[in-house]
């Protein structure tokens, strides 16, 4: 057939083939302005929308030799005068952390992140810092889950060719508990569905839906590579590279310093909590005294007072096991931190050390089982200062500890000790 004769499928043809020239075009562009600015897009708060939910940007921080990938929730968020986005942002040591953390960001939802990257994380050092409160949230809570989903990563996992299959439904049967979240998208849903059917039925059903799921990863993908388009030209004054001035860190001396700010900041309360944080709090972290009537706890301390006084419950700790099976799989080379609980604050509402043993012996077991490095700072427990609020976010004293570590399992040194500061007077029974 003659050209002539059938133009119509000749303009078609043309057409079909400026469109995938310009979608190509569109994906090159964008890949190059993500490589430009995704080192000013390294700390834990930034003007991109969204950052924990952008795969795209986080892919491309795992592909940088300068930039050491931390995930985890509020803790990584909360500023502090020595917090690591501050003390590494001119890459004195030859590099920065490049944050991924939202609040209330539970194993199940560190697992799809870093379950969707792929084998982008093949042979690179990536953080996990988890925290207490997260694996003592109510069982299958759902705001906190629906706000953290991302559609984009949820796809990504389900449809995945690198995750063994065993993990990828464990992964789509923790998913199918929060049913809002896969609803209005049915190829989505169709996924997780056969997915985590392991019968015969399931295997043809996820066969059958598989081509689909591929179209729909690969369609939201360039739809993220144009939102970053957009979001660079929306925002000018964004940095396209970040200055390097190399310094040598003298820890003994920063975690003194760092020591000496965390007691005049908490000097007014005796469990070494933030001064501004017991100001705005102090009725709801004590009990009634002296016959008057304390406002109702907050809600962190009756969750963690149940949570500690039963047995660990499973759910978050088979999330936590996942998270670092798939990293493993996958090829990455993770590094567990985690924040020590304020143990005189805890004594006070009758949490005792033992109780809080548990959470570290299951953290313990879960990382030596897969042979995942971890330092959960535990000597710190009985120290004040350490963190600063009842849901173990750090003050500076505590920073300092996360910096030494972070900037060791970079370099590839041995990740320093945890080293107990020397510690205040023993607080009093009874705040007055």
């Amino acid at each position: 057939m003659r050209v002539s004769e059938a133009p119509h499928l000749f303009a078609a043809g043309a057409a079909v083939s400026v469109m995938a020239c310009c979608l190509v075009a569109v994906q090159l562009y964008a890949g190059a302005l993500e490589q430009q600015y995704v080192r000013a897009l390294a700390p834990a708060t930034t003007r991109l929308p969204a950052k924990s939910h952008a795969l795209a940007i986080q892919r491309k921080a795992f592909a940088q030799a300068d930039l050491l990938p931390v995930y985890g929730s509020s803790e990584l968020i909360i500023a502090s005068t020595h917090d690591a986005d501050r003390l590494f942002a001119d890459f004195p040591t030859g590099f920065r952390p490049f944050a991924v953390a939202s609040a209330a960001a539970t194993p199940i939802i560190l697992t799809l992140r870093l379950g969707s990257l792929g084998t982008a994380i093949q042979g690179k050092r990536v953080v996990i810092s988890i925290t207490p409160p997260e694996f003592y949230r109510p069982s299958n809570e759902q705001p906190s889950y629906n706000a953290n989903f991302s559609r984009v990563q949820a796809t990504a996992l389900t449809f995945s060719r690198e995750i063994p299959s065993a993990l990828r439904r464990a992964a789509a049967r923790r998913m199918l508990q929060y049913p809002a979240t896969i609803a209005n998208d049915p190829i989505l849903r169709w996924g997780v569905e056969a997915l985590a059917d392991e019968s015969p039925v399931g295997t043809v059903r996820y066969a059958a839906v598989l081509p689909l799921g591929l179209l729909q990863r690969a369609v939201l993908d360039l739809c993220e590579h144009w939102q970053f388009v957009a979001f660079v030209h929306r925002h000018p004054e964004l940095h396209g590279s970040e200055s390097a001035v190399p310094a040598r860190i003298d820890w003994p001396s920063l975690e003194s310093d760092a020591a000496s700010d965390a007691a005049n900041r908490s000097s007014n309360n005796p469990f070494g909590l933030d001064g501004n944080y017991w100001l705005t709090n102090a009725t709801r972290l004590q009990h009634a005294n002296g016959g008057r009537s304390a406002e109702k706890p907050l809600l962190v301390i009756s969750l963690m007072a149940k949570g500690l006084r039963r047995e660990p419950r499973s759910l978050e700790w088979q999330d936590f096991a996942l998270l670092l099976d798939i990293v493993q799989a996958l090829g990455g080379k993770p590094l567990v931190v985690s924040a020590p609980f304020p143990g005189p604050f805890y004594d006070y509402w009758g949490m005792t050390a033992a109780e809080r043993g548990r959470y570290y012996a299951q953290v313990r077991a879960i990382t030596s089982r897969d042979h995942v490095p971890l330092v959960d700072f535990s000597e710190h427990d009985g120290e004040r200062g350490f963190v600063r609020d009842a849901q173990e976010h750090l003050t500076d004293k505590g920073w300092v500890q996360y910096d030494e570590v972070f900037d060791a399992f970079f370099h590839g040194a041995t990740v320093p000790a945890v080293r107990p500061s020397p510690r205040l007077p023993a607080p009093a029974s009874s705040p007055n």
